[in-house]
């Protein structure tokens, strides 16, 4: 394959393939729209002669981040027409199973005569006209789990997980562990700016009495970039990070796309993939976008208030079922210390629970 194509395939996955269709806000300067949440900074390409940071790009590959394949990406200078040239200018690849997750920063150059021909010449080289897919970089395509319309139902199931946010209270966390309860996921962050305020006190008071303890972000439609930053200004550290892909009432709702994102560079932040909290129909309950490659490698979340918990499309089993709200579900009771609440089952045993709560996986 010619080294220029697999260069441009590079960017048509980083941009087209990448998690999503273009959702980058207007450029204000061009009219234009960008390329979608694979770009940043297009607004403020300038007329320069020398080289300057112009787009970082975080994209799924299905191919190990292995010193040929490093190599290769960074052998593979393109240029545009009238003088417009990008290259290569950084390479970071985390390892998930087979996969991998890539961030590639490019550096641009050439001097661009007007500033809006040089970003409409931008946009259009990475959405490009490539039909590459990762396939050409692994030898193969990203295999993804059937649809499913059957319950998944493991043999051993512990009913010892709830879901807290600032809106119970007051709590007492000793008295519910004395109820048996095990492991609590609070919730930490929403969007790219807001804070529960109760967090930092209840992680405390719940690590203290010996439970399992663990942090999530209610996602919104604000950058993705924006808002694992809030996430882990604030919960960075804990073992059991999630991200709650769920429609959103009083605000924009995540994407699949931007719920994915998330998830990639929470991997890239961490080391390790985020709990999904994520229905059976998605987000928009259309189930747009899915199934995806990048959340479909993360342990689920699963809400099903029925007994016939059935996974979204991309995933064949859950980690954590969420059976009721502490209203509606199965085995609706309320929590000693806590009263109503969101309460989950993990699929296995207490014991089993101790060991993945030290690094969740699927």
């Amino acid at each position: 394959m010619h080294r220029d194509a697999l260069f441009l395939g590079l960017l048509r996955l980083a941009a087209a393939h990448f998690w999503a269709p273009p959702a980058y806000s207007a450029d204000r300067r061009s009219g234009q729209r960008g390329p979608g949440n694979a770009a940043k900074g297009i607004a403020d390409l300038a007329y320069y002669d020398k080289w300057l940071v112009g787009a970082e790009f975080v994209a799924f590959l299905d191919v190990q981040p292995t010193a040929h394949i490093r190599s290769l990406i960074f052998s593979l200078p393109c240029k545009g027409r009238r003088g417009l040239v990008y290259q290569v200018k950084d390479l970071v690849m985390v390892p998930i199973g087979v996969a991998s997750v890539c961030r590639v920063t490019l550096w641009l150059g050439g001097r661009y005569r007007r500033r809006r021909y040089g970003v409409a010449q931008f946009k259009q080289a990475i959405l490009g006209i490539s039909t590459m897919t990762t396939s050409c970089l692994a030898g193969e395509r990203p295999r993804l789990s059937p649809l499913l319309s059957a319950p998944y139902i493991p043999p051993i199931t512990s009913d010892v997980v709830i879901d807290l946010s600032h809106w119970q209270a007051p709590v007492d966390f000793a008295r519910a562990k004395s109820a048996g309860i095990a492991a609590v996921i609070l919730k930490a962050t929403q969007g790219s700016n807001w804070i529960d305020v109760t967090f930092a006190q209840r992680f405390a008071a719940a690590t203290a009495s010996g439970l399992l303890v663990g942090a999530y972000h209610f996602l919104d439609d604000s950058p993705p970039e924006l808002q694992v930053e809030n996430f882990l200004s604030v919960a960075e550290g804990c073992s059991v990070l999630a991200l709650d892909a769920e429609a959103n009432a009083i605000g924009g709702t995540v994407t699949v796309a931007q719920a994915a994102e998330a998830a990639g560079r929470l991997n890239m932040a961490t080391g390790s993939l985020p709990l999904v909290y994520i229905n059976r129909y998605g987000p928009d309950q259309r189930g747009t976008g899915l199934p995806n490659n990048v959340l479909s490698r993360c342990p689920l979340w699963l809400p099903a208030y029925s007994s016939r918990p059935v996974c979204p499309p991309g995933w064949s089993e859950w980690a954590l079922w969420q059976h009721t709200d502490g209203n509606v579900g199965s085995d609706v009771v309320p929590v000693a210390g806590i009263g109503r609440c969101d309460r989950s089952r993990f699929a296995g045993t207490i014991a089993d629970l101790v060991t993945w709560w030290r690094q969740p996986q699927l």
